[in-house]
């Protein structure tokens, strides 16, 4: 069973196929699900599934999908950057060609996001540091 590791946009989600020989992993985005009624659930289930044939499942950190992992007692870890690197996140964002429309929804809720983080229930949180990436803490997860 592999590894499902959600994370805040910037945290290197997408580049972790780069990460290095015998690490099969894939980013599950979220642009490939519409937005409806339990979509979550959906999301929930095909990173769950996924985590079955890779070794690591990339997610994005919504709270409610977190949740569900939460209850459904699936092993998961939290990537989330340390509150003061608010600037440092928002120019990854805008450097990787996020839409202003989402990074103004985004950024404008920085705080509450890293609060959310925050206070979770999730035993496997890493808090990166500037520079720091998914990749640069992926020794951490992968217990390598």
């Amino acid at each position: 069973m592999g590894e499902i590791v959600c994370g805040f946009v910037g945290t290197g989600k997408s580049s972790i196929l780069k990460y290095g020989e015998g690490v099969k992993s894939i980013d599950l985005d979220t642009a490939y699900f519409k937005k409806i009624p339990g979509w979550e659930n959906v999301y929930a289930q095909c990173a769950i599934a996924l985590s079955k044939m890779y070794d690591i499942v990339c997610i994005t950190s919504y709270a409610q999908v977190m949740r569900l992992l939460n209850k459904h007692k699936i092993k998961w870890w939290l990537v989330y950057p340390d509150r003061s690197l608010k600037l440092e996140y928002l120019e990854r964002a805008q450097q990787r060609g996020v839409s202003e429309e989402f990074i103004k929804a985004f950024f404008d809720e920085w705080d509450n996001h890293i609060d959310d983080a925050q206070n979770i229930y999730n035993p496997n949180k890493i808090v990166l540091r500037s520079g720091e990436y998914i990749s640069s803490v992926l020794h951490k997860i992968l217990r390598r």
